[in-house]
């Protein structure tokens, strides 16, 4: 069932977007139409239009001036940001210099030391041979273990300055990674500056050089949508030749899908009343698919509680095949019967035809108050409890 009433829901949003966007294209021609005619008569604009536009174009271009303020004070802060990236990275060059500098003399010194011991070792071996040769075997006996001793002490401090190297190279290696790694990230962040901030600017660009028309654009959609959002007159007396929808005979514009009912009227004072009809169209449009997605979120919440819930019936389900189990009676709790009902009266509501989403938002509002969080989390932990004591009780 919930799956069916979410079906049916994206089904009507995607409706409902089709004609939200054919109310907004018949209203951008509409505005375009409009703003050529007011700009034609400027100066001589009824009802107070002219004075009206003035104070909202100030208006418009102190909030313009404010924004790029804004955006021009980010686009510093990310280049400074990736600046005092770019010091440290060339910091971390000099220090990762110095360290090897370092290492490099250590390593120099130690291999150095292990000559001298080689030759040492080569020179002692030699005495101990010469010593050892013929019947100086007997005579030298005594000298010759203390060379033997003296050698061993060589080649003990001869490993050890080896393994000092292999160590030092070690370090050398670490750090050379770790190095890399700080160097790896350091240019990811600065990329990730100097890209947000090359966008920024490009924006900053845009605004600029469109400053004049979008100055005049925005303070003519504010002055135009609060003076004239006038609601068009109630009635089903004409059908919509595209949707089928009712309207009144009245109406420009179909108040589903935007077709236009009655012949364009290109004059001023005709085009602000078919403009005041688009924008309550818009006004309700916008607001009507809010609530639809709004119920579309609550259906998804729903969907997604009932597949943990049933995950765990299935589970109990399995246990009873392939353990020696009873069958596991449920007894649900009659509040949450009577809370079970309400999926049904929020189908209901889905399947009703709703051919604008401010109609399906007002259907649907009192099947879909029973499904706020907490009363869901209510069902699901009451229904979970409900399953984990009967299966104790009857499976032990």
């Amino acid at each position: 069932m919930v799956g069916a009433i979410k079906a049916r829901l994206l089904d009507l949003q995607s409706r409902y977007e089709t004609f939200y966007q054919e109310v907004c294209r018949v209203r951008e021609h509409e505005l375009s139409q409009l703003a050529w005619e007011i700009y034609r008569r400027k100066g001589a604009l009824p009802g107070g239009l002219d004075a009206a536009l003035e104070t909202a174009r100030r208006q418009a271009e102190a909030e313009l001036d404010s924004r790029l303020a804004e955006m021009r004070k980010t686009h510093d802060d990310l280049l400074a940001r990736a600046e005092e990236l770019r010091r440290r990275s060339h910091g971390m060059e000099a220090e990762a210099h110095a360290r090897n500098v370092d290492l490099d003399a250590q390593e120099e010194a130690l291999k150095a030391r292990n000559e001298q011991l080689l030759h040492a070792i080569a020179t002692y071996n030699e005495r101990i041979r010469d010593m050892g040769s013929g019947f100086g075997f007997l005579f030298n006996l005594l000298r010759m273990r203390e060379l033997q001793r003296e050698r061993r002490r060589l080649d003990e401090e001869y490993a050890d300055v080896s393994a000092r190297i292999e160590s030092l190279r070690a370090r050398w290696v670490a750090r050379e990674k770790e190095h890399a790694k700080a160097q790896e990230r350091l240019r990811g962040e600065w990329n990730d500056l100097v890209t947000r901030a090359a966008a920024v600017q490009a924006k900053i660009d845009h605004l600029v050089l469109t400053r004049s028309s979008l100055v005049v654009r925005t303070a003519l959609e504010r002055v135009l949508f609060d003076r004239y959002p006038a609601k068009p007159p109630g009635g089903a007396e004409v059908a919509c030749n595209r949707c089928g929808g009712g309207n009144a005979r009245s109406n420009r514009f179909c108040q589903y899908c935007a077709q236009r009912l009655q012949a364009d009227r290109p004059d001023l004072e005709g085009s602000l009343e078919e403009l005041s009809e688009l924008n309550h169209h818009v006004k309700r449009f916008a607001e009507g698919m809010k609530a639809c997605q709004e119920l579309i979120a609550t259906v998804t919440g729903l969907e997604s509680g009932l597949r943990a819930f049933l995950k765990s019936v299935n589970s109990m389900i399995d246990n009873e095949s392939r353990y020696p189990l009873a069958k596991l009676r449920i007894d649900v709790p009659g509040r949450c019967v009577e809370y079970g009902r309400s999926f049904e009266g929020l189908q209901a509501s889905v399947e009703q035809r709703a051919a604008h989403p401010a109609e399906l938002a007002r259907m649907a509002a009192q099947a879909a108050a029973p499904f706020g969080p907490e009363n869901l989390q209510w069902y699901f932990e009451t229904m979970g409890q409900e399953l984990s004591r009967q299966a104790k009780a009857q499976w032990g």
